[in-house]
């Protein structure tokens, strides 16, 4: 029959072994977990510049339809008897004033176009 202190001596040993296996499945889910948020930090970065490309991008396709907007009205108000190009122009005048991202709603609604 085994001895009292070996037994304790074994199962200390089985302890010490599963405490070591542990350390290195930390070590490594460490060294993973550090892999991902550079790859995740990477792809952040990565979007985070599309994202600024595509806003820049819209901004100027908002200001290149606002001037086309604004020179259509000009034509119209050039062209048309003064009720129809009045209405005209400030439906276009509308319109433009609508897609200027950089104008608070608050502010918009509280002009009148009439």
């Amino acid at each position: 029959m085994p001895r009292i202190d070996d037994v304790q001596q074994q199962l200390q040993q089985n302890i010490d072994e599963l405490q070591e296996q542990v350390n290195k499945q930390s070590e490594s889910f460490t060294e993973q977990l550090a892999g991902h948020k550079e790859f995740l930090s990477d792809q952040l970065a990565i979007h985070k510049e599309a994202q600024d490309r595509s806003n820049a991008q819209l901004k100027e396709l908002i200001t290149g339809l606002s001037v086309q907007v604004m020179q259509l009205a000009n034509r119209v108000g050039d062209s048309s008897p003064h009720g129809v190009t009045t209405g005209i122009a400030r439906l276009l005048r509308f319109i433009t004033w609508e897609c200027r991202p950089e104008i608070k709603r608050e502010e918009k609604s509280s002009i009148n176009f009439c």
